[in-house]
C-alpha cells in the first residue's frame, strides 16, 4: 500500500481482522465468540518501522458492540450453493489486532506488519507493507 499523508496524523493500522456477520440463528454474543476465534490463534505479530521493531505498538481491539452494515442484492456472500445473504442490514462485529502510529517525521517510511500462527498451519498468513510518504501540511488560498 503506498499512500501520501499530511504530518501529524495518527495512523491506525491492521495486522490482521475479522469482521463477522451472525447467521440466521445466531445471537450475537456467539458471534462476539467467533470473531474472537477467528482471531486467536495468530499468536505470532510483528510491525516494523524502517526496519525498527515496533511491536509495542500492537494492540488487540474488539468491537464487542455491533454495528450496522448494509449489504446490496447480489452481494459477495450471497452465492449460491455456498452462503446465502440476501441483501440488508445485518448486525456485525469486529475483532483484530491493530498498531496505532503517532509521530511519524516528514519523509518515507516503510511499515511491515505480519501476523500468522505458530499451531495451525491452515490459518493464513498476512504481510502488509505501508509505503507512507509523509508530508508538510499546506495551506490552499483561494483565487
Amino acid at each position: 500500500q503506498d499512500c501520501t499523508i499530511p504530518r501529524g496524523q495518527t495512523l491506525f493500522l491492521p495486522l490482521v481482522t475479522a469482521v463477522c456477520t451472525p447467521f440466521p440463528g445466531e445471537t450475537l454474543e456467539e458471534n462476539i465468540q467467533i470473531c474472537r476465534e477467528a482471531i486467536d490463534p495468530y499468536d505470532q505479530l510483528a510491525l516494523t518501522i524502517d526496519r525498527k521493531n515496533r511491536n509495542d505498538l500492537i494492540e488487540r481491539r474488539a468491537q464487542s458492540r455491533g454495528f450496522s452494515a448494509w449489504f446490496p442484492e447480489n452481494n459477495i456472500f450471497d452465492t449460491p450453493g455456498q452462503l446465502d445473504v440476501p441483501k440488508g442490514v445485518y448486525i456485525m462485529v469486529a475483532e483484530g489486532q491493530f498498531a496505532l502510529i503517532e509521530g511519524l517525521q516528514v519523509g518515507n517510511h516503510v511499515i511491515h506488519a505480519r501476523a500468522s500462527s505458530s499451531t495451525d498451519a491452515n490459518v493464513p498468513k498476512f504481510d502488509v507493507i505501508f509505503r507512507i510518504r509523509i508530508v508538510a501540511p499546506t495551506s490552499v488560498t483561494p483565487r
